[in-house]
């Protein structure tokens, strides 16, 4: 307790009992708390001061997703393919009206060298099965192409793509009951340009950005 309301607090209990003292008799049913003011909810103190008890379990995340070439009324993108990552989040006990968000950025180290200034980007989440305090959710990489700032979120770098090119997911839990959040963050993971298939007898030197295209008109 603050040493400002410690003080309060046996001031409060000086009054209390001086009132009880000029009524002439004390009411033995009305309990002494009642004659208090109080200054805090001391479960409320307790549960802040306690760790908080969430975690969050990456189901299937890959260490490497592929992009691959779409045309789609008349326009040509890369998108990231077979991209659906599921989680399950753990909520503390304590936690009530609970929420989750799920955002991608380029790893922080990435973007300090190919200067990407998307920073993070939010994602649709997908809720499924709730079962006591756990919660099955999914997203989808490519449920977002651009960020607010225009550039596409997932613009490759042909110069050092092992070290430029990887992401990362940003999980935040929240009790909107409690006003309190949690982040975690995933392991990193590489997007690069999808492989094209070898083809027996020919050499073909490919770059970063040819790659295969999936028609979707």
């Amino acid at each position: 307790m603050p040493k400002s309301e410690n003080g309060q607090f046996w001031l409060d209990l000086f009054q209390a009992s001086c009132d009880l003292h000029s009524t002439g008799q004390e009411d033995d049913m009305r309990p002494l708390g009642d004659y208090l003011k109080p200054k805090f909810n001391l479960l409320d103190e307790l549960s802040a001061l306690r760790p908080m008890r969430n975690s969050v379990q990456f189901i299937n995340l890959k260490k490497c997703y592929e992009k691959v070439q779409r045309r789609q009324d008349g326009v040509s993108t890369q998108r990231p393919m077979d991209c659906n990552v599921r989680m399950v989040a753990k909520f503390d006990p304590t936690w009530g009206s609970r929420d989750i968000d799920v955002y991608v950025q380029r790893h922080p180290d990435s973007a300090k060298l190919c200067g990407d200034m998307n920073g993070r980007v939010k994602l649709e989440v997908r809720v499924g099965e709730k079962k006591d305090n756990m919660t099955n959710f999914s997203i989808d990489l490519d449920s977002v192409y651009q960020s607010n700032r225009n550039p596409p979120i997932y613009k490759l770098s042909t110069v050092d793509p092992l070290r430029r090119n990887r992401f990362i997911l940003i999980i935040r839990l929240t009790s909107t009951e409690l006003k309190r959040d949690q982040y975690f963050t995933s392991p990193a993971f590489l997007i690069r340009s999808r492989r094209p298939a070898k083809t027996p007898n020919i050499e073909a030197k490919v770059s970063e950005e040819e790659v295969p295209i999936i028609v979707e008109d």
